[in-house]
């Protein structure tokens, strides 16, 4: 019986154009790995300013650092280590706190903090996040919350810092209160 060529997209490979950019046959870092880890801080560390246009790649970013985070407490410390060196919390105030920061992004950080803080087990490792000063900023931060998505998320963090102050950790929400803030009149 005489050949038949498959139609076009059904068994058939794309060829491999000599004009492809090499970029387009590197292989990802596996998910669960310092390298992908590595990868994701170095584009937050590198994003200066959230706009609508790379506002889908941080909300991205955001959630995969939140699930290695947690991957990696129960599974590599290392990944965890990271984020403490890197001081990753600092990477997210610093992209919270700008006013351009799109509310999607906003509502991101607030789920991912809220994940973090629900989920780790390890013991240090909810000090840390506790302990850093962030989490109080983050408290006191203005928000807007006539975003009701960003409202329901901003309590569920609430929530979750709750479920876990005990004798050790209320330690880090106790203390002088900050300066009160001036206002522009």
């Amino acid at each position: 019986s005489p050949s038949r060529a498959a139609p076009p997209g059904k068994g058939r490979r794309p060829k491999r154009c000599a004009a492809m950019p090499f970029w387009s046959t590197i292989v990802p870092p596996p998910k669960f790995s310092l390298a992908n880890m590595s990868r994701l801080h170095q584009h937050l560390h590198d994003t200066v300013v959230v706009t609508e246009r790379n506002r889908a790649a941080v909300v991205d970013n955001l959630r995969t650092i939140a699930e290695l985070v947690l991957w990696g407490d129960q599974n590599d410390p290392v990944l965890f280590d990271f984020f403490l060196e890197k001081n990753m919390l600092g990477i997210f105030w610093r992209l919270l706190e700008q006013r351009e920061t799109p509310v999607s992004v906003k509502v991101q950080m607030l789920q991912t903090l809220s994940i973090l803080i629900s989920n780790i087990e390890a013991g240090p490792s909810i000090y840390y996040i506790l302990s850093n000063d962030h989490i109080n900023e983050l408290i006191r931060h203005p928000f807007d919350f006539s975003h009701e998505e960003l409202l329901a998320h901003y309590i569920s963090l609430l929530k979750a810092i709750a479920l876990r102050l005990d004798e050790h950790t209320v330690q880090f929400f106790i203390g002088d209160s900050p300066p009160p803030r001036r206002s522009s009149s």
